[in-house]
């Protein structure tokens, strides 16, 4: 009760100043932020966060579509796509616009009989009669001549381009964070910009949006491909770690972007213009967007400017399509051993909610109960049972499905049969224990503030209602602190039970230079 008494005025504290920070419309219960929403003629939704005095506008906006759209044969093309839509427009990022098309054209030409010829090799491959398709050795004449047919037109599209002009373009205004990220479920292109600059923001983003030329695509992918090679491939264990998100999902499109949205590399190397030019008009149709602006405005002018330049954009021709893809149920505990690693670590991942699911905000205070010098895994794992260097959980709620993951290195000497049992144990602790109200007060606290920063920091904002519009709307997240505050240590312990099972459980094992033996094995 002590413990209580002197944790829960902390958050009441924390949680009243942040609201000071965002606002008198901000109170306590459902987050009150001005929202301003708009649908426009063409379908496209606008939100709208008004801040007086901020000199910088947060913009941004989402297109609900991400890595898990992407079709197995076709992994890596949302991002791709993101990638793409920095490569200018009709207008930007060539000084040729005519030239610069029929180049796009006969490339896309080239490429498709490039194909055939490695479809050849590679039906010679599958009979014998060759190891490598991609060695030259291999090559027939006509595939030699359309690659150095293709390396010219390269070279001539290259003295076209206007490198990265859209960025040059922002630079110039003053605007900073030019960037974009894609989801499993979105796609999100943000910028910070004076705040007298919002038309340039309208013009530019809705010129992407009406007019993009994705030039540079197949010179492009192969940037793509090395941020495969360096991020995944080269990574420590990281190729392992996709391995094992294919292995947690069956059914679901998750199962190949769990870790990662860069995509297969034989379907990345195979991706073609025309598959992302067709991407495009299905899932960037203004119907399946959402532009957000918070700042210094003037509502009535933010609005007149988004219609004027977004409003130009058709409607998309077809409905966007809805992803329906359900989870089977797992039917037992699925694992994964790593022999050799650089060192050893263990990982486990339990399906959990989507993120909307009423249980969502239950496992977001588990995962800081998790966390932290004070919470269950360092203070078990670590600091009492000395079986782990290090320990920490990371919960990952996206729109159909969500995992929580664990995740902790040994000490020396200690086998990653040791450490998973100590961890098991409190696992079932938490099954069947209710967190301590010092523990539920704590865990809450860290929870709630961390909403509230997000609300109070303008570009944070941006990337959560664009999230929140992926999920749902804007209202789920603006909920999402009454969700919170109803947390009980009976709901936590409740939503630990029903995660923490053998039929959602997925473990990696890293054995290190000296594997230890598995816990089958032991038995």
């Amino acid at each position: 009760m002590k413990q209580t008494a002197r944790v829960e005025p902390l958050l009441r504290i924390a949680t009243l100043a942040l609201l000071f920070l965002l606002g008198p419309e901000a109170q306590a219960g459902s987050l009150a932020l001005p929202v301003r929403e708009r649908v426009l003629s063409n379908g496209m939704r606008l939100l709208l966060v008004e801040r007086r005095g901020d000199p910088t506008l947060a913009c941004g906006w989402v297109a609900k579509v991400g890595s898990a759209y992407d079709g197995l044969e076709t992994t890596g093309l949302a991002h791709m796509l993101e990638h793409m839509m920095f490569k200018g427009t009709e207008t930007l990022g060539t000084r040729d616009a005519l030239r610069d098309k029929a180049i796009n054209d006969r490339q896309d030409e080239l490429q498709a009989q490039i194909r055939e010829e490695m479809e050849t090799l590679r039906d010679l491959q599958r009979r014998g009669r060759i190891l490598d398709p991609t060695d030259p050795q291999a090559r027939s004449p006509r595939l030699q001549s359309r690659l150095q047919e293709f390396g010219a037109t390269v070279e001539e599209q290259r003295a076209l381009v206007v490198r990265n002009e859209i960025q040059a373009i922002y630079a110039q205004a003053g605007a900073t964070r030019v960037n974009a990220g894609t989801g499993s479920d979105w796609t999100v292109y943000v910028a910070n910009v004076p705040a007298n600059k919002l038309e340039l923001w309208c013009w530019l983003e809705s010129d992407r949006l009406r007019a993009p030329v994705f030039r540079e695509f197949y010179t492009e992918r192969d940037v793509v491909k090395e941020e495969r090679r360096s991020g995944i491939e080269a990574e420590p264990g990281g190729e392992a770690m996709e391995a094992f998100g294919a292995m947690i999902w069956q059914a679901h499109p998750y199962q190949w972007c769990t870790f990662s949205a860069i995509g297969w590399p034989t379907a990345l190397g195979n991706l073609t213009r025309e598959q992302a030019q067709a991407f495009f008009r299905t899932y960037y149709a203004p119907g399946n967007i959402t532009a957000i602006v918070v700042g210094d405005f003037d509502p009535a002018e933010a609005e007149r400017l988004v219609e004027t330049y977004f409003g130009r954009i058709p409607r998309g021709a077809t409905p966007t399509p809805v992803l329906v893809a359900d989870e089977p149920r797992q039917q037992g505990e699925q694992r994964m051993t790593v022999h050799g690693a650089a060192s050893s670590r263990f990982v486990a991942a339990f399906k959990a909610r989507p993120a909307l699911h009423r249980d969502a905000p239950a496992l977001m205070v588990l995962e800081r109960a998790l966390n932290g010098t004070s919470g269950r895994l360092e203070q078990g794992l670590i600091t009492r049972a000395k079986v782990a260097v290090s320990a920490r959980a990371r919960l990952d709620l996206r729109k159909y499905g969500g995992l929580l993951h664990l995740e902790a290195a040994p000490t020396p000497g200690t086998s990653l049969n040791a450490l998973e049992t100590v961890l098991d144990q409190g696992l079932e602790r938490l099954r069947k224990e209710p967190l301590s109200a010092g523990e539920l007060a704590r865990a809450k606290n860290q929870a709630l503030t961390a909403y509230l920063e997000q609300a109070e920091n303008p570009r944070a904002l941006v990337w959560a209602l664009a999230e929140a519009e992926t999920d749902g709307t804007f209202r789920d997240w603006l909920s999402l602190q009454d969700g919170l505050e109803a947390v009980t240590a009976d709901s936590v312990r409740k939503v630990a039970a029903e995660t923490f099972t053998s039929e959602g459980r997925n473990v990696l094992l890293y054995e290190g230079p000296e594997p230890t033996p598995s816990r089958k094995e032991e038995r």
